[in-house]
């Protein structure tokens, strides 16, 4: 599983491989000048991205249904219930619709997607919260890691537990954010 965030990862037509000079007199060729003001281009763009995503975050309560849903573009934590291993299955993912064949092969056929939660935060970091304040009901199974045996009012109340844990996970989100930004503006200082 790949384990980078999106603010590490460059489109790939965006540039070639970067080219590390062996000597202390090194004098790029054009391609290897092109290369890196095509790294420092992306650099530009990842931080103006997440300019724009601390803002949105740190307005968080303002925001509508309609712009939460854009804010996740698909990133998700989903609750789905497995009839063959009698219990539900707790994950995360970037899109929900490609990920349910996958689950009824590896995880059970007859697997049904009970509620979803768009996440604003970074869904990896949602779905472990899920799994911590879950983990009384977690269940042994060697399909999966991920399967609770929740009662009627857990199942009912999945996307309620959902936003109040991501309500608290903004904060940190938000530093996170801030780390990577002055990461990147370091980075881009160096490149100058």
């Amino acid at each position: 599983m790949d384990h980078r965030d999106e603010w590490d990862i460059a489109p790939q037509s965006m540039f070639a491989p970067q080219v590390v000079p062996f000597r202390s007199n090194f004098v790029p060729t054009t391609d290897e000048k092109t290369s890196r003001d095509q790294m420092r281009t992306w650099n530009l763009i990842r931080i103006e991205q997440i300019r724009r995503r601390i803002e949105l975050l740190s307005a968080f309560d303002e925001i509508t249904p309609r712009e939460r849903y854009e804010i996740a573009k698909g990133r998700c934590v989903y609750l789905m219930r497995c009839p063959s291993l009698g219990g539900h299955k707790i994950g995360s993912t970037g899109d929900l619709a490609s990920r349910m064949p996958n689950l009824r092969i590896k995880v059970d056929p007859q697997i049904e997607l009970h509620a979803s939660h768009s996440c604003v935060v970074c869904h990896r970091l949602l779905e472990s919260a899920l799994h911590s304040f879950f983990r009384h009901r977690h269940s042994s199974c060697e399909v999966s890691d991920e399967v609770f045996k929740l009662c009627q009012a857990e199942i009912d109340g999945f996307g309620q537990v959902a936003t109040s844990i991501e309500n608290k996970l903004l904060p940190i989100e938000i530093l996170h954010l801030e780390g990577r930004l002055a990461t990147l503006k370091a980075e881009l200082s160096t490149q100058n």
